[in-house]
Order: structure tokens, then C-alpha cells, then sequence
């Protein structure tokens, strides 16, 4: 049976428990990205600290995404067989002590170790959350929440500088990373409240749970919580989910190119000191970060409720940056407004839209395993992308212009992933 029930625009005074829900998925994000945050800010003083050399500094870092890609799909068919709560659950409480562990850590042995551990706990984290978002909010609330959620995710990045440099230089490096450990308490408690399912909610009113099923067949969907293999094969053949998979594998993959080269551009390029990059790093994060908050009203007004203009402007936005860089060699700030603040608008701009897009064209049971699947394919991409960057340096060339053709190669993927989002089949968020 369908609700349609009149009661779900009935004015209320008290806060909608999805609402309260994303909230917790907000707090769960903020609080594990920010590892990765700190790890990075922190890499001056972890690596002279253990004695490593320049390569294993790259090797080191990239480790977790080794583990990352291969349990981001695991992650997503475990949330879609058990709950993505319970998935959360385990995630959280396995990023808290891979945190913790970095007070052990003495070599590059036990590095990699570490964050091979840390992006196995980490795959489990991006399925998920997708999931719940698709279950728990109306297909019209999406897009606008899904994109808060990314804001949340560059946010980390935004704290995580001055907040690990601060604790580092006050106490040591080790201890910034008990942050994360600490804000995972909250964190878990908050998970051991919330539910899979609007219905499994005892603080969920018939109104509010009308409103999130209006235009769902809420019988069938519940028939059809319980994993289907079968079912989930259909699903990942139609044309349209593969070429929205080979999109996302495209769409913002070259943003591992700005975490790994944006700040050496500046500090090695600029010659700017660690504390004015960090400052410009910061300022420019915050456009896409601030954008996000309204890439709803944009879906909605701008695009009439269509996902595939969304989905494809972000990673136009990201090219035509990288590759005005590349073409223009503009001056510092300029420079970091095209790199940091046009390359990662790719960011809400796509991941803002792919949820509404995925819950549109297949059951929201099926949520996990391809949003799983999909970000493997970007982790992967990515994972080959800045491995073979540094090749692209250009020799015997001084100042930002030596990391032309990093993005050259970054501007024409992110271009290029334009192409299998208008050949899949359009889906609209109402």
C-alpha cells in the first residue's frame, strides 16, 4: 500500500526524527574522516619522526586505500544483508581504536599495518550511509541532504589542520589522533539509538512516517528488505546503473590528485609557508562546503528535480579548473581557488545527486551494494591516478608549472566522466 496521507504536511513543532537520524550520520562522518584529516595535516611530524624516506611516505599514506577498496564492496553488501547500523556500528568502533593505535606506532612497518587495518574498518563507512540516507528520507529530501552529508565529509579536512597542528605542537603528533577515539563514544551511543528502518522507531510518529513514504510502497519494500541475490544481479545490469558506475569512477576521482599535490603546489610551487597554505586551503574548502547547503534548492529549482545535469555540472566545474591551472598558470590564490575550490565542488555536486539517483532507478534494499561498488571503482581509479602522478612532474621545470600535466590528466578525466552520466537514463528526485 502506498501512503498518501494528507497528516505528512501537518505543521509540527518538534524536530523530525530523520532529521535527528542524518544528524547522527553527520556526526559518525565528521568524526572518522577526521583520521584521515589529521593523518594528512600531521605528515611533517609523523614522518621525520619514524625516519622515513620520501617513498614511503607515499607508500605509508596510500595503504588504507588498498584495504579501503576492496572492503568498500564488502561494506556495502554487508549493509544490505545485516543493517547499515550495525555495519556503522562496527566501523566506528574500529576507526576509534586504529586511532588509538597510532600511540604504537614506531616504524614504517607498523605504519602500513596501521592504515591497511584503519581502510578495512573505513570501507565499511560510505555503503552505509548511503543507505540509511535513501530509507530514512523522501525522495525529494535527497539530494539537498546528501550533499549536506559531503559538506560534512570536507569539513573534517577544514578542522582537522589547525586542530592536529595545534595538539601536535602543544603536546605531540601521537596524541591529535585521540580526538577521533574520543568523538567515537558519542558517536556509538548515538548508533545504538537509531534504527535501520523509519518504522522500526517507536519515536517515529504516523505522520512523519507518512511523510517519508509518501509515493513508496512501504509493503513491498519491507517484503523486499531481506537480501536477494538474484535480485541484486537485475538490479546491477541494467545499462543505466553501469554507466553511472563507470561516472563515478570518473566524476571526482582526480580530488586524490588536490589531497596528494594541492598543498606541495603551494608550499614547493608558491614557496608559501605552512601556515599561509594551510589558511588558503581552508578559505577556498569552504566554497564547496558552503554549497553543498544548497545544492537541494538547486536540484530542485535549477534542474526541475532532474539528477543527471547535477551529476555532470560538479565534475565540469573540476575540469575547467584543472585545466584553466594548467593552461594559465595563474598567481597563488587564483590557483588555489581553481584546484581546491572549483576541483572539489565535483564533490557535492555528484555525491549530492548519485544517492537520489541510485534510490530512483533501483530498490532502496539494493542502496548499499552499488553505492559500495561504485565508490570501489573511484578508490581504484584514484588509487592507480596517484600512483603514477609523480611521472607526470615535469623535469628540470621550478614553480607550480612543473605539476602542469598532473592537471592536465586530472581536467580531462573529470570531463570525461560527463560522457556515461547523459548515457544513462535520467531519474528525478520527485
Amino acid at each position: 500500500m502506498k501512503h498518501t496521507h494528507p497528516a505528512a504536511d501537518a505543521p509540527s513543532h518538534r524536530i523530525p526524527q530523520r532529521y535527528k537520524v542524518f544528524a547522527v550520520v553527520v556526526l559518525v562522518n565528521l568524526t572518522v574522516w577526521l583520521d584521515e584529516g589529521i593523518f594528512g595535516a600531521l605528515t611533517p611530524y609523523w614522518s621525520k619522526d619514524l625516519h622515513l624516506t620520501v617513498a614511503q611516505i607515499g607508500t605509508g599514506s596510500a595503504a588504507y586505500l588498498l584495504a579501503y577498496f576492496a572492503t568498500l564492496i564488502v561494506g556495502g553488501v554487508l549493509s544490505d544483508l545485516i543493517g547499515a547500523r550495525r555495519v556503522l556500528i562496527v566501523v566506528v568502533a574500529g576507526c576509534a581504536l586504529l586511532s588509538a593505535a597510532m600511540l604504537v606506532v614506531t616504524g614504517y612497518e607498523s605504519l602500513v599495518v596501521r592504515n591497511l587495518i584503519f581502510g578495512a574498518f573505513f570501507g565499511g563507512l560510505w555503503a552505509s550511509c548511503n543507505r540509511l540516507i535513501a530509507i530514512w528520507l523522501p525522495p525529494r529530501e535527497r539530494a539537498k541532504f546528501a550533499a549536506v552529508w559531503m559538506s560534512s565529509t570536507l569539513l573534517s579536512f577544514v578542522i582537522s589542520n589547525p586542530l592536529g597542528l595545534l595538539m601536535a605542537e602543544h603536546f605531540n603528533w601521537r596524541s591529535a589522533f585521540l580526538i577521533v577515539t574520543v568523538l567515537s563514544v558519542p558517536s556509538l551511543a548515538l548508533l545504538a539509538w537509531i534504527r535501520d528502518r523509519p518504522e522500526q522507531m517507536v519515536s517515529v510518529d504516523p505522520a512523519e512516517l507518512d511523510h517519508i513514504y509518501r509515493d513508496r510502497d512501504v509493503g513491498r519494500e519491507l517484503q523486499a528488505d531481506r537480501f536477494n541475490w538474484r535480485d541484486a544481479g537485475r538490479a546491477l545490469r541494467q545499462w543505466s546503473v553501469l554507466w553511472m558506475i563507470v561516472a563515478t569512477a570518473l566524476a571526482t576521482t582526480p580530488t586524490w590528485l588536490i589531497v596528494t599535490w594541492g598543498t606541495y603546489g603551494l608550499i614547493e610551487g608558491f614557496k608559501l609557508g605552512s601556515a599561509k597554505a594551510s589558511v588558503v586551503t581552508t578559505v577556498f574548502l569552504m566554497l564547496p562546503i558552503v554549497y553543498g547547503f544548497a545544492h537541494g534548492w538547486v536540484v530542485d529549482r535549477v534542474f526541475g528535480h532532474r539528477c543527471r545535469p547535477a551529476l555532470a555540472l560538479g565534475p565540469v566545474i573540476g575540469g575547467v579548473g584543472f585545466l584553466a591551472v594548467a593552461a594559465f598558470n595563474p598567481p597563488y590564490a587564483v590557483w588555489a581557488l581553481l584546484i581546491y575550490g572549483a576541483g572539489f565542488m565535483s564533490d557535492p555536486f555528484f555525491w549530492g545527486s548519485i544517492n537520489a539517483y541510485w534510490a530512483g532507478l533501483t530498490k532502496p534494499e539494493y542502496m548499499g551494494t552499488l553505492s559500495g561498488l561504485s565508490a570501489a571503482c573511484q578508490v581504484g581509479v584514484g588509487y592507480l591516478l596517484v600512483s603514477f602522478s609523480g611521472t607526470w612532474v615535469r623535469p628540470g621545470v621550478s614553480g607550480p608549472e612543473a605539476l602542469r600535466n598532473i592537471w592536465l590528466v586530472g581536467g580531462a578525466i573529470f570531463l570525461l566522466a560527463a560522457v556515461p552520466v547523459y548515457l544513462a537514463r535520467e531519474v528525478r528526485t520527485a
